[in-house]
Order: C-alpha cells, then structure tokens, then sequence
C-alpha cells in the first residue's frame, strides 16, 4: 500500500475529485447559529429538551429563509433554468411519494419514462 512507504504525501484520489464547496464554509451559518434559542425551560419550570417550541420555531424560520432565498436566485436566473428546477423538484417530490407508498422509483427513472 502507499500509505505504508516513505514516499505517501497524504493525498487521495477523493481529495483531488472532490469539490472545493465542500470545504467552504456556508455564508449562512453564522446568521443561523446567532439565532439559536439558549436552552429555555418550559411554563412550569420544567427543561422543553429538544423538542421545545423555542427549537422548533428556530428549524422552521431556518428552511423558510432558505426556501425564500432559493425563491429569489432562481427569479433571477433564466427561464430554461427555472424550468428544469421546477421539472427537477416536481419528478423529486413525484419520487417521494412513491417512495412513501413504498414504491422505491428514482427520479431520473421518472424522467425517462416521462420523456418516453
């Protein structure tokens, strides 16, 4: 093996094909993480846990703030691009229902059928 010679540098191959994103931060984890609720106790002075309203109410604005800036990127993109998300998104949502109904199908399965 080359990890066991004197001549290995540390590098993989899944080092070199990975894509340099995935080691950048995101921009928005800092306005995320400066939301979160500190751990509050409940009415009667009992901890919510991780189930509490507070955590809850912090999950829920956090996908609305990506889903309004996902909005606003694709307004701004071409037409053609806003319809292959759209079509992306709908043979995904497709996808997962029938995987709810137990009918494991991928959605690019869909897709080609879709396009016969």
């Amino acid at each position: 093996m080359a990890a066991d010679t004197p001549f290995d540098d540390g590098d993989t191959a899944d080092e070199w094909l990975r894509p340099p994103w995935e080691d950048a931060p995101d921009e928005t984890d800092a306005d995320r993480l400066s939301r979160r609720p500190a751990h509050r106790t409940g009415s009667a002075g009992a901890p919510l846990g991780g189930t509490g309203l507070p955590v809850l109410l912090t999950g829920l604005a956090d996908a609305a703030d990506v889903l309004a800036r996902l909005d606003a990127r694709v307004a701004t993109a071409a037409e053609a691009v806003r319809d292959g998300l759209r079509g992306r998104l709908a043979l995904t949502e497709a996808a997962g229902v029938l995987a709810h109904h137990h009918a494991w199908v991928h959605p690019l399965d869909l897709a080609m059928r879709d396009a016969a």
